[in-house]
């Protein structure tokens, strides 16, 4: 499968290798998969507009060569610290700017780890996201010294992107309209989905945690260039949209891989009016989870009540 870029710099073109998914049908309390590839959905990308009125501009997430293993000195000496084992230390991307590193987890104490590295991330200056996925397909694309591409600028043109706005008009852009059935119901999402195979339900072997350097979660696609694929929204979007839902819910990504995203969610919506409206801001976002998932955002929205993980995927 090839997959154009789209962005207000250089069309880019990225390629990976595509093998059938599995794709993620999360009822968000345990999304079931069933068998699709990976295409390009029809429709428009429903662009955000900067403060300046110009569309936001897009990178992406591709497959790159499996990661290096580097000495474990080259990692923060905080990070080494709080983790308190021995790790097998990885360059997981490389930048202009320099190359991000992490170290492999097992999938039984990624969870934990990640909350030691986690619990250290003003000190240390890196935040830690646990990336699933066989390691010729970890993110990463050295995208030389374009300046439209780089996290500053991505972040410069998050900063004015109104996320509430935004998902009003991605709604309409894309022609969405939410099936609703009152009587829809799923249980709170208490659960990740990364951290296992999704059709054994065994453990998986290749988890890295990677240390982006940000101490701020809703930063983190910025930095990976994880976005503008198959309507997936661009990376300033999802800086955007993570940084609201921060503000409002103190959800900060957990997991990821090339086409999902799990975030933790301290403080979710208790009552279902609260939920109704976050569930249609989160199918703006990722509309797959109900069109092929939940199927309705009414039960979106009962998952979402009092519910500590949210996921997101985009087929």
């Amino acid at each position: 499968m090839r997959t154009t870029r789209r962005g207000r710099g250089p069309r880019r073109v990225f390629g990976w290798t595509c093998r059938p998914r599995v794709p993620v049908l999360l009822a968000l309390a345990g999304l079931l998969l069933a068998a699709a590839g990976c295409r390009r959905k029809s429709g428009g990308e429903g662009a955000p507009q900067t403060a300046g009125g110009a569309p936001a501009s897009s990178s992406a997430t591709v497959g790159g060569p499996g990661p290096s293993t580097v000495p474990s000195t080259g990692l923060s000496a905080i990070v080494l610290q709080a983790v308190g084992r021995e790790v097998e230390a990885v360059r997981v991307m490389t930048r202009p700017t320099g190359d991000i590193l992490g170290f492999r987890v097992s999938s039984a104490d990624a969870l934990a780890t990640w909350e030691k590295v986690h619990a250290v991330k003003d000190r240390s200056g890196f935040y830690p996201v646990i990336f699933a996925g066989e390691t010729q397909e970890l993110p990463g694309e050295s995208l030389g010294d374009d300046p439209e591409f780089s996290a500053a600028a991505k972040l410069r043109r998050a900063a004015g992107i109104d996320a509430a706005a935004w998902f009003a008009t991605r709604l309409a852009d894309l022609g969405l309209q939410p099936r609703r059935d009152p009587a829809g119901t799923s249980p709170p999402n208490d659960r990740f989905v990364l951290f296992n195979d999704v059709v054994s339900g065994q453990p998986r072997a290749d988890l890295v945690l990677m240390l982006v350097p940000t101490t701020k979660a809703w930063e983190v696609p910025a930095y990976v260039g994880f976005g503008g694929f198959n309507d997936c929204p661009i990376d300033e979007a999802h800086v955007a949209a993570h940084k609201l839902w921060f503000e409002t819910y103190g959800a900060e990504l957990v997991a990821m891989d090339l086409a999902t995203m799990e975030l933790r969610v301290p403080r979710p919506p208790t009552t279902r009016e609260a939920a109704l409206a976050l569930a249609l801001q989160q199918y703006a976002y990722c509309y797959d989870i109900v069109d092929q998932g939940v199927g309705s955002i009414d039960a979106l929205a009962a998952s979402l009540t009092n519910g500590s993980v949210w996921f997101f995927w985009w087929d």
